[in-house]
C-alpha cells in the first residue's frame, strides 16, 4: 500500500509540471510578448514583511539556496528572456511602496500572494524596469519515490530522491501600475551522489522560470529567424506597441 501511495504521488508530482496552464495565468493585454521591455526581479522575504503578514507562509530556503538566490536569480532568467533584464531589487523596495495579500484568479482556484495595491510603481536605485517578477513562498524540497517493479527478497524496489522546487510569482506592470501575469509553477531534478548541489538548484530555477516567460508578457529567449524578410519568434508573436 505504501509503494502504491508514493507512486500516487510521483503521478501527481511530475502532473503538476506539465499542467501549469491550470495554475498560470496571463492577462490578455499581454498576450504578445513586448520587444524591448525590461525586467527586475523581486522576492518576498519573511525579514522584510513578517510585521505586516505575520500569518503569511513566506519563502523557506537553506542556507546554500539562499546563497544562490541573492547570486544568480538575474543570471538564470537571462537566459529564459529576450528582455534586458535590470537584476535583483534591494529591500528598500519594501519601505518605498505599499503591499497587500490578495488573492488573484486561476482558471480552476485562486491565487494568494503578497502583492503591490493598485497603482504602486515599484522602483528604487537597483531596480528601474517595465516589468518586475515578484517571487512569493519559494521553497526546495527533496522528495523519495519508490521505483516501480515487482518487491521480493533480494530484489526491492529502488527508492529514488528527486529535488523538488515551487514558487508563487506575480509579474508586476510598472506602466500600468497592475499585475499582468501570475501564477504557481514547480520543477523537480533526480537527484544522485555525484551531483553538484549549486547545478541542480539552478537548473530547477532555470526550469521554473522556462514557465513563467512562456506565460508572460517578456519574450522568450527563443532564437528568431528570418522569414520572407520578417524577424519570425517561433515562441510567440511579438507585439511592437
Amino acid at each position: 500500500m505504501k509503494r502504491y501511495l508514493l507512486l500516487i504521488f510521483a503521478v501527481f508530482l511530475f502532473g503538476s509540471c506539465v499542467s501549469g496552464t491550470h495554475h498560470q495565468f496571463l492577462d490578455q493585454e499581454y498576450r504578445k510578448p513586448i520587444a524591448n521591455a525590461t525586467v527586475s526581479i523581486l522576492t518576498i522575504d519573511r525579514e522584510d514583511l513578517y510585521d505586516t503578514f505575520p500569518d503569511h507562509r513566506f519563502g523557506s530556503l537553506l542556507p546554500e539556496q539562499q546563497v544562490l538566490f541573492d547570486s544568480r536569480l538575474a543570471t538564470i532568467l537571462i537566459k529564459q528572456t529576450r528582455a534586458e533584464v535590470k537584476g535583483v531589487a534591494d529591500s528598500s523596495v519594501f519601505q518605498s511602496a505599499q503591499f497587500e495579500l490578495r488573492h488573484y484568479p486561476l482558471k480552476k482556484d485562486s491565487l494568494l500572494i503578497v502583492s503591490p495595491i493598485y497603482g504602486t510603481t515599484l522602483s528604487n536605485s537597483s531596480m528601474v524596469s517595465r516589468f518586475v517578477l515578484i517571487l512569493d513562498q519559494f521553497h526546495f524540497k527533496p522528495v523519495q519515490v519508490e521505483g516501480g517493479g515487482s518487491s521480493y527478497a533480494g530484489h526491492e524496489s529502488e527508492n529514488r530522491t528527486f529535488m523538488y522546487f515551487e514558487t508563487r510569482y506575480l509579474i508586476w506592470d510598472n506602466t500600468e501600475g497592475e499585475a499582468a501575469a501570475w501564477g504557481k509553477v514547480t520543477s523537480d531534478r533526480l537527484m544522485y551522489p555525484t551531483q553538484n548541489p549549486t547545478d541542480m538548484y539552478s537548473n530547477l530555477l532555470s526550469d521554473a522560470f522556462y514557465q513563467i516567460v512562456e506565460k508572460s508578457p517578456l519574450v522568450p529567449s527563443c532564437a528568431p529567424f528570418m522569414r520572407y524578410g520578417e524577424l519570425i519568434y517561433p515562441c510567440r508573436t511579438v507585439d511592437d506597441g
